[in-house]
């Protein structure tokens, strides 16, 4: 093998640089593995609405949710969209999750490659800025639950005044399942982790198109884990919403 493809190479090790993200996230209590489960159907009480990021809690069915969320306000229906969201994401990660350990070649400009499994349609995931080395699950997830709420926060708070709670409730679920797609399967380019019908084509990484939302979340997900304050998140939030408003006034 040549040696400048040796360099491109890299595998997977162990790290957590004192006093980084990465290390500030192991020490946390687990914030969202803490959220209490409770029976869907139970009466809802104020202050004490469902937020169950257990996956092996079933999802409602359609009429259940619509009797679960009768006289259920605004921010009742975000806080219930957010957990489910996560769920979501939780349920897909250890779908598409890629062992650690093994070789990847990395992306020419962005922190990012394509995992060398062996399997046909090579997976791709994000790479730690600097390090060139893959995140581990809890990485993933604690990011992806700070910046789904962020975002799904910042949407609340512009659009809840303006809509009745219907409406509402399909704008939040929509930018969910746009922020999920962005990640697992986009329409154009590979998925930020994992495999989806675009990993299947044979150009080599240093030619692989990453659309400017990709780009937006390669940049969030490799580099929030270097400061525990993640300076990162609130201008990756606001350029995502307005790319995601952008796409939904074109429909």
């Amino acid at each position: 093998m040549e040696p400048s493809r040796m360099r491109g190479l890299m595998q997977e090790s162990s790290w957590s640089q004192p006093g980084s993200r990465s290390s500030y996230l192991g020490r946390r209590e687990g914030q969202w593995g803490r959220l209490a489960d409770a029976s869907p159907l139970k009466p809802r009480r104020r202050g004490a609405w469902n937020f169950s990021t257990d996956i092996r809690r079933p999802e409602l069915t359609a009429n259940a949710e619509a009797i679960h969320l009768i006289g259920a306000s605004h921010d009742d229906i975000y806080e219930y969209i957010l957990a489910r969201a996560i769920r979501n994401f939780y349920r897909t990660y250890e779908e598409k999750k890629i062992p650690l350990g093994l070789l990847h070649l990395p992306h020419k400009t962005y922190p990012f490659g394509l995992v060398l499994d062996g399997h046909p349609g090579s997976p791709s995931s994000v790479l730690r800025a600097g390090h060139g080395t893959r995140l581990n699950g809890d990485e993933w997830k604690e990011l992806y639950a700070e910046l789904i709420t962020t975002l799904s926060k910042k949407y609340h708070e512009e659009i809840k005044a303006s809509l009745p709670t219907d409406l509402y409730k399909q704008e939040q679920t929509k930018l969910a399942e746009w922020l999920h797609k962005q990640i697992f399967d986009p329409d154009h380019g590979r998925p930020l982790l994992g495999t989806s019908r675009n990993s299947f084509t044979m150009e080599p990484i240093r030619d692989v198109q990453v659309g400017d939302d990709q780009v937006q979340l390669i940049n969030y997900f490799s580099q929030a884990l270097v400061n525990q304050h993640n300076p990162i998140l609130e201008p990756t939030v606001t350029k995502l919403l307005e790319s995601y408003k952008s796409q939904r006034s074109l429909e």
